[in-house]
């Protein structure tokens, strides 16, 4: 018989390392490689500069439940709460889902897995998923509904709903090309 955990199980296990929790399996995560956490920190900078001034919360990868029954608790490289929806200061894993999620993609990760983590975050309440892709230096955009904007690291990104007076090239994400 399979055991499924729960995200409490999880956090009592006390486990070491990147792993995510999918549907009561622990999976255990590859470290990302160097340009894929460039590009998380330079878009947790941007977002986190302008959170200070406008009162979100940003953490990295930090667990979020996105599912229960079985459980489900996925790490965005990047999630953002508007300062209203996240009070105190969570010590586990977040029942909240942010208002926006942020994933870099590695060259390792398929297009049917960012698909599943996208639709995932959406059916939990996520506001505005975004997909950065560093080979393409490309951002996507998605909402619920169904809705996707592909923006070129030549396009300006503006969010005045979630991040009201953020601005940035798309091209800021990622590091200068050669």
């Amino acid at each position: 018989m399979e055991v499924l955990y729960t995200g409490e199980d999880v956090e009592r296990l006390g486990l070491k390392g990147r792993f995510e929790l999918i549907r009561g399996e622990i999976v255990t995560l590859t470290p990302p490689g160097f340009e894929h956490g460039e590009v998380a920190a330079n878009a947790s900078f941007l977002i986190k500069g302008h959170s200070q001034r406008g009162g979100g919360r940003v953490v990295v990868e930090s667990g979020v439940y996105t599912e229960r029954n079985p459980d489900t608790v996925r790490g965005p490289d990047i999630s953002y709460w508007r300062h209203h929806r996240l009070t105190g200061n969570p010590a586990g894993f977040v029942s909240i889902p942010p208002d926006l999620a942020v994933e870099v993609v590695s060259p390792n990760d398929t297009s049917q897995e960012i698909e599943q983590k996208v639709q995932e975050y959406l059916r939990a309440g996520v506001i505005r998923v975004w997909v950065l892709y560093p080979r393409t230096r490309t951002l996507h955009v998605f909402e619920p509904g169904g809705r996707c904007q592909v923006l070129q690291a030549s396009e300006q990104l503006n969010d005045p709903e979630l991040l009201p007076g953020f601005s940035c090239l798309v091209a800021e994400f990622f590091p200068s090309p050669e």
